[in-house]
């Protein structure tokens, strides 16, 4: 073959060689772009499936506005280099926590299935009832299938409660949607976390008879308080309005057995922080990631025997004057007449009955109205601090007939009105409704109209949570 053609059919080898190589270059780029392109939109996708209540985040805010955290609740600088040196500074806060919340008023629902939410749902629509309280987190686990890693290492993310269906169900007909957080009170850390658990001197979990046997997570671990936050952060993304903590305390009585309970190995326990200063700093560390960052109103629910008994609220590690200063939402404290020791000489009673206030209540169940409003008295001093949290009560809605025959009556419609006077008496008007079955009696409510020409503006709403204005002093209260 001649030199000349052969170089002519090279030549166009190469040629083609050269388009070929540009083609499959040109495929590649274009490949590349629209993965890009997928890539980019799945991931907005992703970002655009978050609830109304993760939006509260300002997407303004950068890490720049963060700002060092001070303990809002506890004013001596020993106490806090002592928690300090023990727990480490608490995490930054924004330097503008500020945040939108409601004026409450609550049932309880335990755990609706899609029946009994509507049931609740069209309750709400009828009445002043503007929030439904739902178990996220119970001892025995959680209810909803959760991804938070501990819950699925523990086994306890296997409830079917969609929340991202409650939480639309219920903004489409206005209501609020506030998931119920149990904390510290536990059974599935036992046979998964026993290092998280309360454990005595022989590294055994305690199990606690006054709390019927159960186990309690130990206060002092924190890695169980980031398990609790990153609860409440997965609810938020699926659209809750507001956290609800319960059992935010130790445990009541002594463990079974004769080993102390030992709450750090390497120091004795009159040598760590006290019991009150670990729940504040809690709360103030929950306080921070929840609702200074997402922007969702953090509550806590406390027994009432600790705006009475210093010594209780000590043992249990809620100190009445201190708590409703770490920055939280608000106080859903547990004023049910019926859990007041009465003078009988049955496991509710103490042969004496309760002094609340100025008054000996001898069968306390019997007076719902008295019952409530001497105790928020009594608890008034604490509360109208500036800066405290908004009180907002539990009450009594279901009727005590473990109580002894003459001590308890039915608690219907009247008597949970009656202790929704007892609050507005004291210049309260938020509250909480208490009932284990979903049969609220209709006539405790008022119609939302009623409710709305009766108060009016809410003169407690302080949006911006400056700062929270005082109960309102009633005219004839004696300190």
């Amino acid at each position: 073959m001649p030199k000349k053609r052969r170089g002519l059919i090279q030549n166009l080898y190469l040629l083609i060689a050269a388009l070929v190589f540009i083609i499959l270059f040109l495929i590649l780029l274009i490949w590349a772009r629209d993965f890009y392109a997928d890539y980019k939109a799945s991931k907005s996708t992703e970002n655009a499936i978050t609830s109304a209540s993760s939006i509260k985040e300002s997407e303004s805010l950068q890490p720049t506005d963060l700002v060092p955290a001070v303990m809002k609740s506890c004013k001596d600088p020993e106490i806090n280099q002592q928690l300090d040196d023990f727990f480490g500074p608490l995490p930054k806060t924004y330097a503008d926590p500020t945040y939108e919340r409601n004026a409450v008023r609550g049932i309880y629902c335990r755990t609706p299935d899609s029946e009994l939410l509507e049931h609740f749902i069209q309750l709400a629509q009828r009445t002043e009832v503007n929030a439904l309280i739902i178990d996220a987190k119970e001892s025995y686990g959680l209810t909803y299938p959760s991804k938070v890693p501990l819950a699925i290492e523990l086994g306890a993310a296997s409830g079917a409660l969609d929340w991202a269906d409650i939480c639309r169900r219920c903004h489409d007909a206005g209501i609020l949607v506030i998931a119920r957080i149990v904390v510290f009170k536990d059974e599935t850390m036992v046979s998964g976390r026993p290092d998280l658990c309360i454990q005595n001197t022989r590294g055994e979990v305690c199990h606690y008879p006054m709390e019927g046997g159960a186990s309690f997570v130990n206060p002092y671990k924190q890695e169980s308080w980031q398990y609790i936050i990153d609860i409440a952060s997965e609810l938020i993304d699926y659209g809750v309005d507001e956290i609800q903590f319960d059992y935010i305390r130790f445990p009541t009585g002594a463990p079974e057995g004769d080993a102390a309970p030992e709450f750090a190995q390497n120091l004795k326990n009159e040598e760590l922080p006290e019991r009150h200063w670990v729940i504040n700093r809690f709360l103030e560390t929950a306080r921070i990631a929840i609702q200074d960052k997402k922007k969702t109103p953090l509550g806590a629910d406390l027994f009432a025997a600790i705006m009475i008994s210093d010594i209780d609220g000590f043992l249990l590690g809620q100190h009445w004057e201190s708590i409703g200063l770490t920055g939280i939402d608000n106080i859903g404290v547990m004023v049910y007449p019926s859990h007041f020791a009465n003078n009988s000489y049955h496991y509710s009673g103490n042969g004496e009955g309760s002094q609340i206030g100025d008054t000996l209540f001898e069968k306390p169940d019997l007076e719902p109205y008295a019952v409530v409003k001497n105790t928020m008295l009594t608890g008034l001093e604490g509360y109208a601090q500036k800066g405290y949290a908004i009180m907002r009560p539990y009450l009594q809605a279901f009727t005590a007939s473990y109580l002894p025959p003459g001590y308890y009556i039915e608690y219907s419609g009247f008597e949970i009105a009656e202790q929704m006077r007892a609050l507005r008496d004291v210049g309260l008007r938020e509250w909480q409704l208490w009932r284990p079955d979903p049969d609220y009696p209709e006539d405790a409510f008022r119609s939302p109209e009623a409710e709305n020409e009766l108060l009016g503006p809410d003169p407690t709403v302080n949006r911006h949570q400056v700062t929270i204005p005082p109960a309102t002093i009633p005219e004839d209260y004696q300190p």
